[in-house]
C-alpha cells in the first residue's frame, strides 16, 4: 500500500482533473434533484454508507464514486444502489483508493465503475470544487445521503 502522503498527492490531482474528464453521456449536476440523482447507498458486507459520483476517468476507463473509508474499510467490492423515480436500482464498484489516518481528518475512499452499467443509470455527477474554493456566502449548500443506510435523502440551505 501506498504511504498516505503519496495516496494524498494521487487522489489530490484526480480531484482536481475532475472538471475535464467526463464523458459526454454524463452531465454535471446543477439542481437540488441532481445532487439526489448523483448519490448512492454503497453497501459492503458489514455495512452501509453514502457515495457520490463524481466523475469519469477517460484515462482508466471508470466511472469514480467517492465515499468513506469508514464504509469500506478493507472490502474490495461494494453494491452501489441509485434510486430512480423511486425505484432501486443496484450495480457493482470495486474500491481502488483508500485514504484514511485516524490522526487527521482524512476518510475517504474512491469506487471505479463501468462506465456502460452506470450509463444505463445516467445520474449526473458532482463537480468537486477546485483547491482553494470556497462557497459564496449568498450560495444553496446541497447534501444528499443514505443517514444510516437507509434510501438516498437530501438536503438544501
Amino acid at each position: 500500500m501506498r504511504t498516505l502522503s503519496r495516496l494524498a498527492l494521487s487522489v489530490t490531482a484526480f480531484f482536481l482533473a475532475c472538471g475535464m474528464c467526463f464523458a459526454a453521456e454524463f452531465r454535471r449536476a446543477t439542481t437540488f434533484e441532481d445532487a439526489f440523482k448523483a448519490s448512492c447507498r454503497v453497501s459492503v458486507s458489514n455495512a452501509r454508507g453514502t457515495g457520490t459520483f463524481i466523475g469519469f476517468d477517460k484515462e482508466k476507463g471508470r466511472c469514480v464514486i467517492l465515499t468513506n473509508y469508514h464504509v469500506v474499510t478493507n472490502n474490495n467490492t461494494a453494491t452501489l444502489d441509485f434510486w430512480t423515480n423511486g425505484v432501486k436500482e443496484s450495480i457493482t464498484g470495486r474500491v481502488f483508493a483508500r485514504f484514511y489516518d485516524s490522526k487527521k481528518p482524512y476518510d475517504f475512499a474512491l469506487i471505479s465503475v463501468d462506465p456502460d452499467d452506470l450509463a444505463k443509470i445516467a445520474p449526473p455527477y458532482v463537480a468537486l470544487a477546485g483547491k482553494g474554493a470556497a462557497p459564496d456566502s449568498n450560495s444553496y449548500i446541497l447534501s444528499a445521503g443514505c443517514p444510516k443506510g437507509r434510501f438516498v435523502q437530501a438536503w438544501k440551505g
